[in-house]
């Protein structure tokens, strides 16, 4: 594989093309972490596989209204649409499980970090798959991150075996979400990303449907919960996923996973406005260092273009 989406020749162009990915990016990050608020209380109410399949359901037919109505031709089920659609639908379905499972032992702020560690599998797999090239600001960012990160989980406090859990389920999840990351960069010029979304939410429904338990916990679920999936399932799978499947036409994938680094972030001022979760002293510290070493491949890719 090589980068399909070299940046255009004119260096205003490339400004131009970068920061409307940037933006995209920032968009799809306070998106995703929206979607873990609603999310996380639904999983408080109601089994977890229920939960994911309500979400997903609800995300799948908003987001076939819309490819209908943006339609204007037939989309074609071509080759690399199929397989995008059946490795995301997979994909999809593994990672949300996982965040299910996490959620229920670490909160959302906490847990929105945790997958932000798929930068380093993105990058990787960028350089590798892609053919993407790590700036040095963009290796040194990314060290800062992980440092946030390590501040964040207290270093030298011992965990104990529920948050072990926890950082496990959630690590899977990220395993997952860098995958679709990397398979989106590669096919995302060869797709109509609206078509493409929709059928691999439709593809992880009849997965989920086909997990056995499923369709009675579905059943049972009250009105609040089916409220509480619709939200989460637009925040997540419709809104934030296209915003950053569109957003990959004009970042790599690895420069996209490090923007949404800023996903934590809200994600924890979201927690203490709606839940009411006070964030330790070391968590916002970790935050505060994620934020500084986001900032320097994020001022590198938006620096004007030297000379005349």
């Amino acid at each position: 594989m090589s980068d399909p989406d070299p940046a255009p020749p004119n260096s205003a162009s490339a400004r131009e093309h970068t920061s409307r990915g940037v933006g995209l990016t920032l968009f799809s990050a306070a998106c995703a972490a929206l979607y873990f608020i609603p999310f996380k209380l639904a999983s408080s109410l109601a089994p977890r596989g229920a939960v994911v399949f309500a979400a997903m359901l609800v995300a799948a037919v908003v987001n076939t209204l819309l490819s209908l109505r943006r339609a204007t031709a037939r989309p074609r089920l071509d080759r690399i649409t199929s397989a995008t659609i059946v490795v995301l639908g997979v994909l999809t379905v593994i990672g949300n499980l996982c965040i299910a499972h996490a959620l229920v032992l670490v909160d959302a702020g906490a847990t929105s970090v945790l997958l932000q560690t798929q930068i380093l599998l993105v990058a990787l797999g960028g350089w590798l798959l892609l053919g993407e090239r790590l700036s040095a600001r963009f290796i040194v960012g990314a060290g800062i991150v992980l440092a946030g990160l390590a501040v964040m989980q207290r270093p030298g406090v011992a965990l104990q075996e529920v948050e072990a859990a926890g950082l496990l389920w959630a690590m899977g999840g990220t395993v997952n979400f860098a995958l679709m990351t990397l398979w989106i960069r590669y096919a995302i010029h060869s797709i109509e990303p609206v078509f493409a979304n929709a059928g691999r939410l439709w593809l992880a429904v009849a997965l989920l449907l086909a997990l056995p338990g499923t369709a009675g916990a579905v059943v049972e679920l009250d009105a609040r919960v089916w409220l509480l999936c619709a939200a989460a399932g637009l925040a997540g799978p419709v809104i934030s996923r296209l915003a950053v499947m569109y957003a990959l036409r004009h970042v790599t994938a690895s420069r996209a996973a490090l923007i949404g680094l800023s996903t934590p972030v809200v994600a924890f001022a979201l927690d203490y406005l709606l839940l009411d979760v006070v964030p330790q002293r070391h968590q916002l510290l970790g935050a505060a260092v994620i934020l500084l070493g986001l900032g320097l491949p994020v001022a590198e890719m938006l620096r004007p273009p030297s000379g005349p």
